[in-house]
């Protein structure tokens, strides 16, 4: 790597191998804050200043430097790195198969002895279930609905009384299979006993409900036969007062008709009257309410001059306030002067 003049490592030697090393980094350094630190500029000069200037700028570039050769170490090792993983997972694969491949009659071996042993299990396991299915085959069946009958109970019965408890087909688990026959038996039995004594209940109830239900049905017949001649009895009651209201209808109507009639007679008379009476008044009434406007027309006429007369007097010269006043009550006078002639047309 080419070192530039403006950096603090130019012509000190640098041994890749040993830089990256606690050692190799601090001696490099150490050269590095020698050089940086050995002038002794006058702070108080142009030169002085430019000269810390320049020294910290080459400060700066020889860390530039290092990091960027850092990096460049880094990406070469990176490199190598990734071949060398390249080779492992060769290796790897490669010795993995060959495992596998030496293996093989061991492994082959070991699963056909698995197979076996799961062949013997599950034949085991088959054995175990079809002898634990019939001890359920015996249970089931003394699992009977409330409502059976005892013919099915009994049939039940003499099915598990038949049955033979063998050890060739329970083997160790025969004395399970007799001690739940023995308990399926005795639940039948007691199960049998309960509904033949309900059964035998239930015939004495039905020929109990039978005859009961004849006396009722004998009893029925009797009330039904006093209820026809009752019916019969009351039919002929209505009989005699439908006919009964009929002629009293009849007489009520005659009567009603009648009287109808005379009221009819009445009122057409008694209308006759008032409204000859109505128009004699109303005649009246429109003879003086003529002859009274005619009397009044004189009036009506004076009046209307001497609103007219009113209308024609010049308004006076006045302040504007005054002005104001006389102009409402000049509204209101001819308000009132609409309202008087109003009442006068109707007069």
């Amino acid at each position: 790597m080419e070192i530039e003049e403006t950096a603090l490592i130019e012509g000190i030697s640098l041994d890749v191998s040993k830089l990256w090393t606690k050692p190799g980094m601090y001696d490099l350094l150490t050269k590095v804050r020698a050089r940086a630190m050995e002038f002794e500029p006058d702070i108080t000069t142009d030169k002085g200043r430019k000269e810390i200037a320049s020294m910290a700028h080459k400060v700066a570039r020889t860390k530039t430097l290092i990091d960027t050769l850092g990096k460049d170490t880094v990406a070469e090792w990176k490199k190598k790195a990734k071949a060398i993983d390249e080779y492992r997972k060769q290796a790897r694969d490669y010795l993995d198969d060959l495992k596998a491949e030496v293996r093989k009659p061991l492994t082959d071996y070991e699963k056909e002895q698995e197979r076996i042993r799961q062949e013997k299990i599950e034949a085991e396991e088959l054995r175990v279930a079809g002898i634990r299915a019939a001890i359920s085959g015996i249970r089931e069946i003394a699992n009977f609905i409330p409502s059976s009958s005892s013919e099915e109970l009994q049939k039940r019965l003499q099915e598990l009384q038949a049955l033979k408890i063998t050890e060739d087909r329970f083997q160790e688990f025969k004395d399970e299979a007799e001690a739940e026959q023995t308990k399926s038996l005795n639940v039948l039995a007691d199960a049998l006993d309960k509904v033949l004594k309900w059964e035998e209940e239930q015939k004495n109830a039905k020929e109990e409900a039978a005859r009961l239900a004849e006396e009722r049905r004998t009893q029925e017949e009797e009330v039904r036969k006093l209820r026809e001649q009752q019916e019969a009895i009351e039919d002929e009651k209505q009989k005699l007062r439908e006919e009964r209201e009929r002629l009293e209808r009849e007489e009520f109507e005659r009567k009603a008709r009648k009287e109808a009639r005379i009221k009819a007679e009445q009122e057409a008379k008694e209308r006759a009257e008032r409204e000859a009476r109505e128009k004699a008044e109303r005649e009246a009434r429109q003879a003086a309410q003529k002859a009274r406007r005619e009397a009044l027309l004189p009036d009506k006429q004076k009046v209307w001059n001497y609103f007219d007369r009113l209308l024609e007097i010049p308004e006076p010269e006045v302040s504007e306030d005054v002005y104001s006043l006389l102009k409402f009550f000049a509204g209101e006078l001819a308000e009132l002067m609409n309202k008087v002639r109003i009442e006068l047309e109707e007069l």
